[in-house]
C-alpha cells in the first residue's frame, strides 16, 4: 500500500493496483486495474467536488455508488482509519 497526500484533506492510496482518491478520510474517486475512473455518485461538500474535480482533470469516468468504492477489490478501503497495525494499537 501507498499513501500520497495530494493536498490539505485529500488523499491517494494505492492497494493492489488499484489507486483510490480519499478526501477527508472518505474514498471519493478511483482509477482502476484496468485504467478506468470511477467517482461515487453521492454529493458531500463543496470542498469534496472540488478534490474529485482536481484528481480527475478532465478525464472521462463513471460513476458508481459509494458502497462499490468503499470496497474495491474486496478490500474494505472505507476503514482503514480503523485498521488493525502490527503492534496493536489503531491508526488515527
Amino acid at each position: 500500500m501507498r499513501l500520497k497526500s495530494l493536498a490539505k484533506n485529500m488523499t491517494e492510496v494505492n492497494i493492489a493496483g488499484i489507486t483510490v482518491l480519499f478526501s477527508y478520510e472518505t474514498p471519493v474517486a478511483a482509477i482502476l486495474k484496468d485504467g478506468g475512473i470511477i467517482v461515487t455518485r453521492e454529493k458531500f461538500s463543496s470542498t469534496t467536488s472540488r478534490h474529485i474535480r482536481k484528481w480527475v482533470d478532465g478525464r472521462e469516468y463513471d460513476f458508481v455508488d459509494q458502497v462499490e468504492l468503499a470496497s474495491l477489490g474486496g478490500v474494505n478501503v472505507g476503514s482503514f482509519k480503523t485498521m488493525e497495525i502490527p503492534n496493536g494499537n489503531e491508526m488515527p
